[in-house]
């Protein structure tokens, strides 16, 4: 029997599916589990390798003598000891960013190692265990826009694998642009583009005096009067869904009458 609930848990491919299904025919078959970093449909915490040469000749081994009277012991079961070692690699990782208690939720497989070990911009490194099913989920709670880096380690800290690197870029919307702003006597229009679908935020001074969803990748926000200052100074963010807040940028300041463009 398979169980159908670990796959969609831990995202098992179709191929990831084939490889257990072989992994358990071939206990069925009289195979033994081989080695735990084992490059084997026999590996115990296997879903990465389909049938290798170690296995079909465990397996050759396991039929190669005759049967005594049309019977065999179903306990005897044979180990395949010649395998190719497993290189350990960080893989399949995907992340995504929850604004409400400001984590980066970060997911992947572990082949060859049983810790991950976790990295953000200058902070220490933060190690985490990998589960039985070679998979870990990391939640890790952050500030600013720095990289994470993602590789594995050995029982001592040793770097052992690849190093996979997240970006503010992957985590983090971009920064909106603006493009042209002019200022009258009833107010500042800011010509903006913009990611879409995404929720824009105007600040003056710090303060938030508008706030909008965003559909079109091309926005015009008006700013009355009121809501200025002699001295204003104004600033705008974006946020995607799944995506952190990005940089604030600022707008060029204009007094009543001037105009700004950036030509491209």
């Amino acid at each position: 029997m398979i169980n159908r609930a670990v796959f969609e848990k831990y995202g098992y491919s179709t191929d990831d599916q084939i490889h257990v299904a072989e992994h358990e025919l071939g206990h069925a078959l009289g195979l033994a589990h081989n080695k735990v970093n084992s490059k084997s449909v026999m590996n115990p915490a296997n879903r990465f390798y389909g049938i290798q040469p170690c296995d079909v000749r465990g397996m050759n081994k396991r039929y190669s003598t005759a049967i005594d009277n049309d019977s065999v012991n179903p306990n005897q079961y044979v180990d395949v000891i010649e395998y190719m070692k497993v290189k350990p690699r960080v893989s399949r990782v995907s992340y995504k960013y929850n604004a409400t208690n400001k984590q980066l939720l970060i997911k992947g497989q572990a082949e060859g190692f049983s810790k991950i070990a976790v990295k953000y911009g200058h902070n220490k490194v933060r190690i985490f265990k990998v589960d039985k099913h070679s998979a870990f989920n990391v939640k890790y709670h952050f500030k600013g826009y720095g990289t994470f880096t993602v590789y594995g380690v050995n029982r001592k800290g040793k770097i052992v694998s690849n190093k996979y690197k997240i970006g503010s870029n992957k985590y983090a919307t971009e920064k909106p642009v603006v493009y042209k702003n002019t200022r009258n006597k009833n107010g500042e229009k800011i010509y903006l583009s913009n990611v879409a679908p995404s929720t824009i935020r105007v600040f003056n001074r710090g303060k938030l005096v508008k706030e909008f969803v965003a559909d079109s990748s091309g926005n015009t926000i008006f700013i009355s009067q009121k809501k200025l200052r002699k001295s204003n100074s104004i600033t705008i963010d974006q946020k995607e869904f799944h995506k952190k807040t990005s940089v604030r940028v600022k707008v060029p300041k204009l007094s009543i009458g001037e105009n700004n463009v950036i030509n491209y």
